[in-house]
């Protein structure tokens, strides 16, 4: 885990142009960066300096949009309009590769709160949808995971597929990244 975008955009320069200076990437090679949606929809100006940089793809974690599981995330600056904001500064950066990373399988997660979050993420109309089943170990919040049914899980994962493929996306088999384009699997890199 961790946001490569809290770093100054000089530091994160450096390290892209150390990789170019030491390893011989392929032409068709995408650079990939994660964001969360308060910094994309705080700092348009870095987002167009990571893509001046040669990042091709760029990952943002909305997570979830219930309210009280973004508390218990520590995320209280992801509310659904600072997501859009935060998508229309990636697309106005010139980002074409756009991810949404999503949670599953909390506690207090219902199917329809889960369903509102797959909707949500739909409708910020990224290239691809990566999900993440919540797992408890070693996080503040680890003693909830007795509060997790696998069957809950199960439900949820079933869910995100079905309403995924409705809007176009599809995942290779046994993938957690789900892909609008055709013979992209959507992952980095």
């Amino acid at each position: 885990g961790g946001t490569p975008t809290v770093a100054k955009v000089a530091n994160i320069a450096r390290v892209v142009e150390a990789a170019h200076r030491h390893f011989i990437l392929p032409s068709n090679e995408t650079i990939s960066i994660e964001t969360t949606p308060k910094i994309a929809a705080h700092d348009p100006e870095k987002i167009q300096a990571l893509k001046a940089l040669g990042i091709g793809r760029i990952s943002m974690g909305v997570q979830v949009i219930q309210p009280s599981l973004l508390k218990a995330l520590g995320r209280t600056a992801s509310a659904a309009d600072i997501n859009m904001m935060a998508r229309d500064h990636i697309r106005a950066a010139g980002f074409k590769k756009f991810n949404v990373d999503l949670m599953y399988g909390f506690a207090r997660q219902s199917l329809k709160a889960w369903e509102e979050t797959l909707r949500h993420a739909i409708e910020l109309a990224p290239e691809y949808v990566t999900l993440y089943r919540m797992r408890y170990k070693g996080t503040r919040i680890a003693g909830q995971a007795v509060n997790v049914e696998l069957a809950q899980v199960n439900a949820m994962s079933k869910l995100a597929k079905d309403i995924l493929s409705a809007a176009g996306y599809y995942a290779n088999l046994g993938k957690n990244t789900y892909s609008k384009i055709k013979g992209d699997v959507g992952t980095s890199d």
